[in-house]
């Protein structure tokens, strides 16, 4: 989807208007699809295009090394419409991860990732609230990100960067967590600590 969304508009200048597209995990994904085949018309099923009187031949957003990868000839280079624009990944593992060594280094040159996912209905966490818990410990925000949630009419997830000196993101994100308690002491929506990364 949104390697679709960085390209919109060379898409509607360059494609035909009966061009089907097709939002897959990943650009990796698209291209392994394209480079096997596979049916555009049911993206999430091992149809290959012989099987399918529906599928023209496919193409895939992805960058050359994805292309490279699977074997892939590169028709068009540099689509997207912002030419400034960059995407940056980061390595999360499933287990609890490791505290950073904040002490040791200047507190703005360290950035923690915070998840967190507010409803705007009445009654429920929202995200005034949560800025207002974080600000309050003096936890600074350097970016913010947000999805909207599957399923869940009005519900926003959020991925945020933030500053703050010492302990006081862990502080901040203890007090925020009591906000999510409800009546029978479960946490329907939370925030988590996805956690941290020495910036230049």
């Amino acid at each position: 989807q949104q390697a679709l969304a960085q390209c919109k508009q060379w898409i509607a200048d360059n494609l035909k208007k009966n061009v089907k597209l097709v939002e897959v995990s990943s650009t990796v994904k698209a291209a392994e699809m394209v480079a096997k085949g596979m049916c555009m018309c049911h993206a999430n099923e091992a149809t290959s295009h012989g099987e399918c009187d529906k599928c023209g031949i496919g193409a895939a957003v992805c960058s050359r090394a994805g292309a490279d990868g699977v074997g892939l000839v590169l028709v068009r280079e540099d689509i997207q419409d912002n030419r400034s624009n960059q995407t940056r990944f980061f390595v999360i593992t499933a287990s609890s991860p490791p505290v950073h060594p904040v002490h040791a280094l200047d507190s703005s040159s360290i950035r923690t990732v915070l998840s967190f996912s507010v409803d705007d209905r009445a009654g429920k966490v929202s995200l005034a609230d949560i800025i207002c818990v974080l600000v309050r410990h003096g936890v600074k925000f350097r970016r913010i990100h947000t999805r909207a949630r599957r399923n869940i009419q009005w519900a926003m997830t959020y991925v945020a960067e933030v500053e703050a000196e010492d302990n006081r993101v862990a502080l901040a994100v203890a007090d925020a967590k009591e906000m999510y308690k409800t009546g029978d002491g479960q946490n329907h929506h939370n925030i988590f600590v996805l956690g941290s990364f020495e910036c230049s």
